[in-house]
């Protein structure tokens, strides 16, 4: 049986998990609360998608050679599954913990008031789909300023859904939607980054 955090390990270095899943989380929540909810809206996918070059950048491509074990073994393809669903957990409990942080620790030590559910849960939400669609779209390519490219367009994209969704009357229906959208990219996330390494594993004639 594959353990999900083993896996995880696999393709993320000491260092990267220390940035990505405690310093990144815990600085932006920091930011958040000096500052305004936007700042980490914008900073945190782009980090994600930016970060994601030294976990699973390239993946997807058709140039990806991946190692041998994954490229020649069903255990690799488990494996590689394990380790982008950790991922998809990481990346929301790091938005969880930035955004509902920020909306407690507002509530506690600034304003006084807290902030409506409806809003938060399409911040939380936007965060998530736009960090995960903008990662799955860099991991097509196995280049850096493409990840950089991405971060930027996915940063203007949150700030823009923002100011848009944020608009819409309907906010629970904003919010469904959006939850959808989320489930279907983090299903789609899952099935690309397999596809490559279950295609090399047939490509070896095993």
């Amino acid at each position: 049986m594959v353990n999900p955090f083993k896996s995880y390990q696999a393709f993320a270095p000491f260092w990267y998990r220390l940035l990505i899943c405690f310093l990144v989380p815990i600085s932006l929540l920091v930011i958040g609360v000096k500052t305004f909810l936007v700042i980490p809206l914008i900073l945190l996918p782009a980090i994600d998608v930016m970060a994601d070059y030294w976990f699973l950048g390239g993946i997807q491509s058709k140039n990806y050679s991946g190692s041998t074990f994954l490229m020649t073994s069903a255990r690799g393809r488990r494996v590689t599954q394990s380790a982008v669903i950790v991922d998809l957990i990481r990346r929301l409990l790091s938005i969880l913990t930035v955004f509902a942080g920020w909306s407690v620790l507002r509530l506690l030590w600034v304003e006084k008031e807290t902030v409506p559910a409806e809003e938060l849960m399409l911040v939380i939400l936007l965060c998530y789909f736009a960090s995960t669609a903008g990662t799955v779209c860099s991991r097509f390519f196995g280049n850096i300023w493409v990840n950089v490219l991405a971060a930027q367009v996915v940063s203007n994209g949150c700030i823009f859904g923002y100011m848009l969704l944020s608009r819409i009357p309907a906010a629970l229906a904003v919010d469904i939607g959006l939850g959808l959208l989320s489930l279907l990219v983090s299903v789609w996330a899952v099935k690309l980054a397999t596809k490559r390494v279950k295609e090399g594993y047939y490509d070896t004639g095993i």
